[in-house]
């Protein structure tokens, strides 16, 4: 049985992929009972939720957005060489697991939970990947306060 969770509430103990750190990650009450859920199955490797690789997991995903409606035409520019090239697709086909991790990153960064927490929710060790989402974080709070300042004006 899923020993590294024996005991524990609200958080679960891994074992980063990359940098191999031993790290708590706090489930929320959403996630609390998704873990519930499986807690009776024997899953393979002694995980505690059954895991999908990624390339299924952005497949299920472009279906689900597909079905949502996420149907409007993005244009997508390149290069090859000197030669430009334009692709349109519909959104569905663009959105993946790094767009939710990056709009997890960027939304709490933009609430003002400090990168240091964020980086470890997400298993950055490196302060430089994370830059650019605190840079898209200060653009957000620049407009935010661009916001704040018309309505006091």
């Amino acid at each position: 049985m899923r020993n590294h969770l024996k005991g524990l509430r609200d958080y679960k103990r891994k074992r980063g992929l990359k940098t191999f750190e031993l790290n708590f990650d706090y489930f929320d009450d959403d996630g609390m009972l998704s873990y519930e859920k499986y807690k009776p199955f024997d899953l393979p490797d002694n995980k505690a939720l059954p895991v999908v690789c990624n390339q299924k997991m952005n497949v299920y995903l472009h279906e689900l957005c597909e079905l949502a409606g996420f149907n409007e035409p993005i244009r997508l520019t390149y290069y090859r060489g000197n030669e430009r090239i334009d692709v349109v697709k519909p959104k569905y086909k663009l959105i993946g697991t790094h767009t939710g991790k990056r709009t997890f990153i960027c939304n709490a960064l933009g609430m003002g939970i400090p990168p240091q927490v964020v980086m470890k929710w997400t298993g950055h060790s490196d302060y430089k990947a994370m830059k650019p989402y605190i840079d898209v974080a200060d653009e957000i709070k620049m407009e935010a306060m661009k916001k704040f300042n018309q309505f006091i004006e």
